[in-house]
């Protein structure tokens, strides 16, 4: 059955046995796609959008999750856990003869919310579902930092910027899934590593460039050994302008055997219970690099120019990053 997505306006298709499952439950078919009632259900959580507002209980300013105009009353972290407002005040009786997601749409809109989840950070103010920070900006989902700047599950780290799933690591830039590492710069699957640029899937390994699937390398330029001063003359190389580093992403993604970003095509999924046989056919995979990872695509634009103090510290050439840094991408085939 093909319909028109209500919201998009695209094509989408409702299988046979999916309007089998909707009758059971006694439900009309879906009016939007897959994508836009996805967008519907997770609409109501916002983790990284952050406003400032006053608290509306002592009436002082500060970072919100919720915008000045919300429904309900927001209280800043110290009033929302502080014995200043009565919890029955926004109790209200049930009325059988209403509809209850009425009466609970309105007992939603009376009870205070906390104004940003963060607890016991230092000098940190834009956060959320933080604890344990110092001197850190704009990180979500993160505990236990200092010094770290534009990330997400970034936890026990130090003097770190643009990193996603980044642990008990210091010094780092642009590395994604990485854990106990060291001065290490556009990377993914890093373990106990030090000094590695460009690199995938590397395991207690140091001062590599452009490797892949490495397990206690020491000194290696594309999976190959080489000297410690030719190692140290290839990252000087890369480091000395923009247009160098950009021209390494380039190196790194055919180093690997692919020369296009990984793509992915989704289908829809039923929401009924598949088959086996089914379920490995719902996502292909369009990528030779699929196999291997497919967060190499995502390219990330950043607004402004940073220079960080770690730059300085660690002796690079090149102090300051451009305005725009896609991720590498290196994977093996």
């Amino acid at each position: 059955m093909q319909k028109s997505c209500s919201n998009c306006k695209k094509e989408f298709t409702i299988r046979k046995e999916d309007l089998i499952f909707y009758d059971q439950l006694k439900v009309p078919p879906p009016l939007m796609c897959p994508d836009c009632r996805m967008q519907r259900r997770i609409a109501f959580r916002n983790e990284r959008t952050l406003y400032r507002r006053a608290c509306d209980l002592c009436k002082k300013d500060g970072i919100s999750l919720y915008t000045e105009g919300a429904p309900f009353p927001v209280y800043c972290h110290q009033c929302w856990w502080g014995d200043d407002w009565d919890p029955l005040s926004y109790a209200l009786e049930y009325n059988p003869q209403k509809s209850f997601l009425k009466q609970l749409r309105e007992l939603r809109n009376k009870v205070p919310r906390v104004r940003l989840l963060s607890i016991n950070s230092i000098n940190s103010e834009y956060e959320n579902n933080s604890s344990e920070n110092k001197n850190c900006y704009l990180i979500f989902a993160a505990e236990n930092n200092e010094d770290c700047l534009y990330g997400r599950l970034v936890q026990h780290c130090k003097n770190s910027m643009d990193c996603d799933f980044l642990y008990d690591s210091e010094l780092c830039y642009e590395c994604l899934d990485t854990r106990k590492s060291f001065k290490c710069l556009y990377g993914e699957r890093l373990q106990e590593c030090v000094d590695v640029l460009f690199s995938f899937d590397m395991r207690n390994c140091q001062n590599c460039i452009f490797c892949v699937n490495g397990r206690n390398l020491s000194c290696a330029i594309e999976n190959q050994p080489c000297t410690k001063e030719e190692f140290e003359k290839k990252k000087a190389e890369i480091f000395r302008s923009y247009e160098s580093i950009e021209e390494a992403k380039a190196i790194a993604m055919t180093a690997c055997g692919f020369l296009t970003p990984p793509t992915r095509k989704i289908v829809p999924t039923s929401p009924m219970r598949r088959t086996q046989s089914t379920a490995r056919t719902s996502t292909t995979i369009i990528s030779k690099a699929s196999a291997a990872t497919t967060s190499w695509a995502r390219s990330r634009t950043k607004t402004a120019s940073r220079t960080p103090s770690f730059f300085t510290a660690t002796g690079w050439t090149t102090p300051t990053i451009p305005a725009i840094l896609p991720i590498a991408s290196v994977a093996s085939e």
